[in-house]
């Protein structure tokens, strides 16, 4: 059998080589059962082969190799088995009885390859991997699995090293590539556990882990890379870039523009989007380790409709000094050049926001695309204080000087205070994908990086865990953060949150980031709770997403604990763990638990996840004239908001919320600090209070135990009109002391005093 890899030079080429597979439009991997498959299934050092394995390898079959070593292939479950349709090339591991079309149990499903080391040193461990799901591409595997190397060649022997992986897709291979140090010589065995994948399950379909071009190989330095660029005009830079994309490579950029034209189709669901499938990723970096991507000042550009850059399972990845930007922004900017009664004449550059009007609907004009406006938002054109904007707009006309009046709907009205000269942001409610997307990556820092649109949010974490976003010096340099970059051609920054944080844990660092003119929160941190639709089983939930933008992504996985909530009330409940989970559809999941689920909750109450919600630090941040709220927060990690300036924010400024009703954004605050923040002419157009604590949920009065607790709002500055300071509902152990209050008539007053309270206890207001 020839080997697959000769060297270990060969073997350094890995990375490059899978990742370009994935830059390419998805290919079907059909696993065949014909008898009789051979192959070079795992290779050591360049010189393994294998031997005959049958179709179905049950238990702990052990096929032929040379005389360095044994493959092994051992599964509980019986649909094991080594690929042949691949080439001969990949080992393949099945959990799903598509004959039987019912889920086996097993979770301890593993290879075993067992090896020897001559030589001590660093050594590269790296696989190709992926998912195989549903036959028309729209479903995938979604299964946690580890890769590990123990000494002494045996299951049983010692950990030297553990890693994991989670496959994405059927229709990619991704790459993994860790260092690992072998300290003396010996016997040494290799170790994947494939745990039953939690995908989808259609009527008829089958599911697997894929893994195939193993290589453990002398570690020489090669798997670092030093590489930079150079603008060049507004050639496409797409397909440069991802070759050099690979684990301990440092990409350099200089200043200057970077134009990507190619996306990328990935299908996954990303948290608070439409979600159509698959995604278009400009830039999809997969899979990597220890990787720097440095601009000295350069923007990357994006042409078309879909996310500008996703890190997805990454670990120690660094963006340094990038703008991203959009060629034609997804929202369209206009200037108002009249008001009348019945309705607003805008002007827009046709260049930089083409607008136009067809069968009376208002359609902006992208590279690629048409996009229907129903939305209106103002900013006033001599501060971009946000004005308040309009729905339901009415019929549109292209006039022959290039303008286009917008007649308004019915019982509508423009904002008293619009005028000429102010700037219309014109949207849709449709958002498919974010500017930049975080998927279970894993310490990411981003520093000096700016956004600056997006079909979306601007930056969206997922089930990432440690993220850090800054700016190296002060947030009015401006350097980090969501903003219109200067030059542009923009006004306004996006068209809905800045940062958003969904599902992450460890530790959301957001500082000296400048935030301004954007449409939503700067910052959103949440978990996802499921409603509870049925309990076929004493020990299984069947639960639903309820959100149409909250959808296909993993809440749980097997070992995780769980925490039940009673709907009505919020009150968190029970924990236990998840023995099983499996997403039937994007919107509906099967949750298998280590015990019966307890007494009390039935349909309609929800769960969510006790281990996937982190601790946030919001600190010495601008964020300024933002059409919502500044901060947004349902976590129960220790909370702190400070040295932030909150400037003619038009809504409530920090927010602590939660609710099992709407968006399904779970995560009662525990342990919340405010202090040495200056709050600036804020919440003037709406918002109960400055500072609002206020889950929603609908039956206040049968709650025993308060959703929120152990909050310290001090030392802070208020510079206000005689707005509410403090809403708070359904709050325990809250305390305000030392905070300066400074009134003025910037805006009208409204609200009844400083403090509105109920539903609360435990107070401390002085």
């Amino acid at each position: 059998m020839k080997n697959i890899f000769l060297n270990a030079a060969v073997a350094a080429c890995c990375a490059v080589l899978a990742f370009a597979s994935v830059q390419a439009e998805p290919s079907r991997l059909e696993p065949k059962r014909s008898s009789g498959l051979s192959g070079t299934n795992l290779i050591v050092n360049g010189t393994f082969e294998s031997g005959e394995f049958s179709p179905w390898t049950r238990n702990d079959t052990k096929g032929k190799a040379n005389k360095q070593g044994t493959v092994s292939v051992c599964a509980a479950g019986n649909n094991s088995w080594v690929d042949g349709a691949l080439g001969g090339k990949a080992l393949v591991v099945q959990s799903f009885n598509n004959r039987d079309k019912a889920w086996l149990d097993s979770t301890d499903s593993y290879a075993l390859q067992s090896f020897k080391v001559e030589e001590t040193g660093k050594y590269r461990l790296s696989f190709d991997y992926a998912g195989r799901g549903h036959r028309d591409d729209k479903y995938w595997v979604r299964a946690s699995c580890r890769v590990r190397v123990l000494h002494d060649a045996e299951a049983t022997g010692k950990l030297l090293y553990e890693g994991a992986f989670s496959p994405v897709t059927k229709a990619t291979y991704a790459r993994y590539s860790e260092v690992v140090d072998i300290a003396r010589p010996g016997v040494y065995s290799l170790q994947f556990l494939l745990p039953q994948p939690v995908g989808m399950e259609p009527e008829a379909c089958d599911k697997c882990v894929v893994i195939d071009n193993v290589c453990f190989a002398r570690d020489c330095g090669g798997g670092a890379t030093a590489l930079s660029f150079e603008p060049r005009g507004d050639e496409d830079r797409t397909a440069e870039v991802l070759a050099a994309v690979k684990s301990g490579a440092t990409l350099r950029f200089a200043k200057g523009e970077y134009h990507f034209r190619s996306p990328t189709k990935l299908y996954y669901y990303i948290s608070n989007h439409d979600n159509p499938q698959p995604h278009s990723v400009f830039l999809p970096i997969l899979n990597v380790a220890d990787m720097t991507l440095h601009g000295d000042g350069a923007v990357f550009v994006f042409h078309g409709s879909g996310v500008g850059l996703t890190l997805m399972d990454t670990r120690r990845v660094t963006l340094k000094g990038i703008a991203f930007e959009w060629a034609r922004p997804p929202f369209t900017e206009a200037e108002v050049v009249k008001v009348d009664d019945g309705g607003i004449v805008l002007k827009s550059d046709p260049m930089r926001f083409p607008l136009t009007a067809d069968k009376g609907r208002l359609i902006a004009v992208g590279e690629g695309w048409r996009n229907p406006i129903p939305i209106f938002e103002a900013f006033a054109g001599d501060t971009l204080d946000p004005l308040m904007g309009i729905g339901g707009m009415g019929r549109a006309t292209a006039l022959d000087d290039g303008t286009v009046r917008l007649e308004l709907g019915k019982n509508r009205r423009a904002p008293r205070s619009l005028r000429a000269g102010d700037i219309a942001l014109l949207r849709s409610p449709y958002r498919p994908s974010p500017g930049i997307s975080l998927c279970r990556a894993h310490d990411t820092l981003m520093e000096d990086c700016s956004w600056h649109g997006g079909d979306g949010m601007g930056l969206v974490a997922q089930r990432c865990e440690n993220v850090t976003i800054r700016g190296s010096g002060k947030a009015s340099n401006r350097t980090g953060g969501a903003f219109a970059r200067r030059g542009s051609g923009c006004a306004t920054a996006l068209q809905a949150d800045a940062t958003h944080f969904s599902n992450c844990k460890g530790l959301v660092l957001v500082e000296n980031c400048f935030f301004e003119a954007t449409v939503d929160d700067a910052i959103n941190v949440h978990s996802t709770c499921l409603r509870i639709e049925s309990i076929p089983k004493p020990d299984t939930l069947v639960c639903r997403y309820m959100h149409h933008q909250s959808t296909g992504f993993e809440v749980f996985l097997p070992g995780e604990r769980l925490r039940f909530i009673k709907a009505a009330t919020l009150e968190p409940g029970v924990e236990t763990i998840v023995k099983d989970a499996r997403i039937l559809d994007h919107r509906t999941a099967v949750i298998t638990l280590a015990e019966p689920v307890p007494q009390g909750y039935a349909s309609g109450d929800a769960v969510e996840n006790a281990d996937w919600q982190p601790a946030v630090v919001f600190r010495n941040n601008i964020a300024r004239k933002i059409c919502a709220r500044a901060v947004l927060l349902t976590t129960p990690g220790k909370t702190v908001i400070e040295g932030n300036l909150f400037d003619r924010v038009s809504s409530q400024v920090i927010q602590l919320e939660g609710d099992a009703s709407g968006w399904y954004e779970s995560g009662a605050c525990r342990d919340v600090t405010i202090r040495n923040n200056v709050f600036r002419n804020c919440a003037f157009l709406r918002g109960e209070g400055i500072v609002q604590i206020r889950p929603n949920l609908k039956d206040l009065k049968s709650q025993k135990e308060r959703y929120h607790r152990n909050i310290v709002v001090e030392h802070n500055r208020f510079e206000t009109p005689r707005i509410p300071l403090l809403r708070a509902c359904s709050v325990s152990n809250l305390v305000w002391r030392s905070n300066e209050v400074i009134y003025n008539d910037a805006f009208p007053a409204r609200g009844n005093g400083p403090f509105v309270i109920d539903y609360s206890e435990d107070l401390v207001l002085k």
